[in-house]
């Protein structure tokens, strides 16, 4: 049986591809993949006896993350009349994967110093915005009868959606993400768009349960950009994808 993290992955893959695509738009469908360069976080080892009653803890700050790897599939509908072509809709899915290994505590030889992989899987919807860059700066080629020349476009959004964390030695769960994105689209042969993005998301921290032995909760370290003090595990994606329009 598939476990829990490659069933909700399926899920959101099934969900993305079934986007509607029915209307006047013009829609295309993306996979990237890349880079994951996490923030700081902050570590919290709680020890626990058997009746669930802590014995001690020990918080670590501003622990490095190592880089990750990161794949993302998403649908695109822009408008394809007037003013409209320079919005769209884009849903997607995302996994990406880090890691973390605290440092020892000589004081305390207990407290655990293995790497605890970090796994998510997200589901987003984005508002995205685009300028025309070439051949025309700030104005779509007019669409003849015919195949029209493809422009090449930068793009900027604003995402929100549910990202589920799974921490290896420590909990899972679901929370809310929020996201920045902005990039450039570049015409290939036939239908295909080639595409160079960045991002800047936040995911929610993950706190463990009670039980007997050691526990560890995850928490991005506190920055000017917190929104809200457990929404502050930042990443920054770096990555090449390839579009085909329908």
């Amino acid at each position: 049986m598939p476990n829990r993290k490659t069933l909700i992955f399926a899920i959101l893959i099934l969900l993305t591809v079934a986007f509607p695509t029915y209307g006047k738009a013009d829609v295309t469908v993306g996979l990237t993949g890349g880079l994951a360069i996490p923030g700081n976080q902050d570590l919290k080892f709680r020890e626990h006896g058997a009746n669930g009653a802590e014995i001690q803890k020990v918080n670590q700050k501003d622990v490095d993350e190592s880089l990750g790897s990161f794949v993302s599939l998403n649908v695109t509908k822009w408008g394809n009349r007037g003013n409209s072509r320079r919005y769209g809709l884009q849903l997607e899915t995302m996994y990406w994967r880090t890691s973390v290994k605290p440092a020892s505590v000589p004081s305390l030889p207990s407290v655990p110093t293995y790497t605890m992989d970090q796994h998510r899987v997200s589901g987003f919807i984005n508002a995205l915005s685009r300028l025309p860059l070439y051949p025309h700066l700030g104005r779509f080629p007019r669409k003849r009868k015919g195949r029209s020349r493809e422009p090449v476009y930068a793009y900027a959004g604003l995402g929100a959606g549910v990202v589920y964390s799974n921490i290896n030695h420590g909990a899972d769960g679901w929370g809310p993400g929020l996201q920045l994105l902005g990039g450039v689209s570049i015409p290939l042969k036939s239908k295909f768009r080639f595409r160079l993005e960045g991002r800047f998301l936040l995911a929610p921290d993950v706190d463990s349960s009670p039980k007997a032995g050691w526990t560890v909760d995850t928490s991005g370290s506190p920055t000017r950009w917190r929104i809200h003090p457990h929404l502050d595990s930042q990443f920054f994606l770096l990555q090449l994808g390839l579009d085909w329009r329908l």
